[in-house]
């Protein structure tokens, strides 16, 4: 019987039934459990996702919102005062005050919940990376949350567009322009158009010729003979000086300039409010201008004396006087839209003109070790790498000893700032970049590493002088006294010297260098996602 009940199988598949159904039930919850967590893992990837296009989307409005306060309205404060956190007027967007939190961007309705994004904008004009905007934008969509940072740099463009800025041609103080008499001891002046707030000295002139054929003139037009000013045709960016014309275009000067044949000219020119003159032991009177009208335009030039109201007997040429124009009002800035028409019988500068901005300049030397205090830096060192480097000579301590730069060996770059000195360049092969003297008049700026401060040393400093060098370069210099006639010129160019169109490229330092510069554009400079969520002026990756 026990043989025969082993062999006896009823029953067994109501057994292995049962076990079936066990086995099945633990795989479908097993199955059920892996489906739900995938499920939750999608729809957590799907909301990381939204809130990261939220927060891509705070990155856009805080572009827009950049470019309404400091291109549109045209106002420069509102570009840093309201962004850099002093409690001061300061923006919703800016840091200290928390950010701005933006609701509904997908449109739906739902205000309250879901997707929102908060971004915060932070000004940073003494940084490793200074005068740009850090955009901090933290975006939400239900429990997810992404945050992105982003680096914007304004760019500031200038009368011509391209590389074409404020230094390049200008200068407050008077010019001087000098030579031996000999064929190759002249200037040698290459595309470019000189423009003074004070006067011009072209040296060994001789006395005018009658009003429209002075000896300037003559210098002028018979280059290939000349043995003190060469005129060569190169870079033609001003054009015919009419910035209506520009790319982007503006007001600072509505009328073009006509050569002899009474056609639109665009060959290198001189500017001058005061007067173009032979001399500066000789240029007083109105007599003394030896300015035609037509390649030098000055005060007396116009159908009015330099008072503006007089009426000029000998207008000469276009009959235009060169003068200051003034803004539409006191609150416009200094913006391509705030201009109106030149006034009848007047040309003026064609750009916009503002001040290096020296604690800016000199905060850019700091971070990058290239200041200097003293009268006999080396060269060689502050000179080398990058070629947009800022290089601050702080000569205050020994103001009557000129720095020198004479012989250097090969093609020398860079950003030359001389503070309560003169530079003297002599001999220099070839030099590209910018080269600014300053007095610091009213200027406030950042302490030595040491912790001694940078004081001002009035008109009496900030004089630039070049012999026998080859100058692709923006120059200005805040030296001279342009209220006494015959005093020391800011700038001398002296024999042997050419002067050429800085080469275009990475030089667009407008809004670094010059104050309140109000920018066209902002360039992108860094974007990376946060993948780790620190406070809001922080990211990490």
């Amino acid at each position: 019987m026990v043989q025969r009940f082993l062999r006896d199988e009823s029953g067994i598949t109501l057994g292995l039934a049962i076990m079936m159904i066990l086995l099945i039930s633990v795989m479908g919850a097993g199955l059920l459990t892996f489906v739900s967590r995938d499920l939750n893992t999608v729809i957590e990837t799907n909301r990381g996702q939204r809130a990261f296009e939220v927060a891509d989307a705070g990155i856009e409005a805080a572009e827009r919102q950049l470019e309404a306060d400091c291109i549109e309205d045209e106002v420069v404060s509102a570009c840093r005062t309201a962004y850099d956190s002093d409690g001061l007027g300061d923006s919703q967007w800016d840091v200290a005050e928390g950010g701005l939190t933006l609701r509904d961007l997908d449109g739906d309705g739902n205000a309250t919940t879901l997707d929102s994004v908060t971004v915060t904008i932070d000004y940073r004009e003494f940084q490793d990376a200074p005068n740009d905007f850090k955009v901090i934008s933290t975006g939400r969509y239900g429990d997810s949350r992404r945050k992105i940072e982003a680096i914007f740099k304004p760019i500031a463009g200038g009368g011509g567009g391209g590389n074409v800025i404020n230094p390049a041609y200008y200068t407050p103080s008077d010019i001087r322009l000098w030579s031996t008499g000999t064929r190759d001891g002249g200037v040698d002046v290459k595309g470019m158009s000189l423009f003074s707030g004070g006067n011009i000295y072209i040296e060994r002139l001789t006395s005018a010729e009658g009003r429209e054929s002075t000896s300037f003139k003559n210098e002028y037009e018979r280059s290939n003979d000349a043995d003190i000013l060469t005129i060569t045709n190169g870079n033609r960016v001003l054009g015919d000086w009419n910035s209506t014309l520009y790319d982007p275009p503006g007001k600072w000067n509505t009328i073009g300039r006509l050569g002899r044949n009474n056609r639109s000219f665009d060959g290198p020119g001189f500017g001058a409010e005061g007067m173009i003159c032979r001399s500066a032991a000789t240029c007083d009177d109105p007599s003394d201008s030896i300015a035609e009208g037509r390649y030098g335009y000055d005060s007396t030039t116009g159908p009015y004396g330099p008072d503006g109201v007089t009426p000029n007997p000998l207008p000469r040429g276009q009959q235009l006087s060169f003068v200051d124009k003034a803004p539409i009002d006191d609150t416009c800035g200094t913006g391509p839209d705030c201009y109106g028409p030149n006034d009848p019988g007047t040309i003026t500068f064609p750009f916009q003109r503002q001040k290096p901005d020296a604690a800016r300049l000199k905060q850019l030397a700091l971070n990058t070790d290239g200041f200097y205090r003293g009268s006999t830096p080396n060269w060689d060192t502050l000179l080398s790498g990058d070629r947009n480097r800022v290089v601050f000579i702080d000569a205050g301590d020994q103001p009557l000893t000129p720095l020198t730069l004479e012989g250097a060996g090969g093609t020398k770059k860079g950003i030359i700032v001389v503070w309560c000195g003169t530079l003297n360049m002599t001999n220099v092969g070839s030099f590209q970049g910018i080269i600014m003297t300053l007095n610091g008049q009213g200027d406030l700026l950042p302490p030595d590493p040491s912790g001694a401060p940078s004081t001002s040393c009035g008109a009496e400093q900030g004089f630039f002088k070049v012999t026998n060098s080859d100058l692709k370069a923006w120059f200005y210099a805040e030296g001279g006294d342009i209220d006494t006639p015959g005093g020391p010129p800011g700038i001398e160019l002296g024999p042997g010297t050419q002067i050429d169109f800085l080469p275009s490229g990475s030089w667009k330092l407008l809004d670094l260098i010059l104050e309140d510069a109000i920018p066209t554009s902002f360039d992108l400079q860094g974007w990376r996602e946060c993948y780790q969520l620190l406070p809001a002026t922080q990211c990490s990756t």
